[in-house]
């Protein structure tokens, strides 16, 4: 699955516990961007992992790192402050691009 970010319809729930953390995403309805106020933000007591196509769980804090960075450099190249050459990932972008429907499957 592919997930576009930018139009608001990423929905992410978050959090942990001791020594695990977890990231859950799935597509929405586009909504406003942003990050929603962990303390007005509904906090449902269950939340079913299958419901959501992208789970990443961490256990390691260099792992959390590891794409702390990788997203630190994807956020240089979409506000232009530097590209970053990867054929691979150009091609995918290009081609998703030339098809005229966004990154929809």
């Amino acid at each position: 699955m592919k997930l576009e970010f930018g139009t608001g319809s990423i929905r992410c729930h978050f959090g942990g516990i001791k020594g695990r953390g977890a990231l859950l995403f799935k597509q929405g309805e586009p909504t406003n961007v942003g990050f929603l106020n962990a303390e007005t933000a509904t906090k449902p007591k269950y939340v079913d992992v299958d419901e959501f196509p992208i789970a990443m769980f961490f256990s390691n804090t260099e792992s959390v790192d590891a794409v702390i960075d990788s997203l630190k450099i994807v956020r240089g190249t979409v506000n232009g402050e530097f590209d970053v050459s990867n054929d691979c990932i150009t091609d995918v972008i290009e081609r998703i691009e030339s098809r005229g429907d966004g990154w929809k499957e």
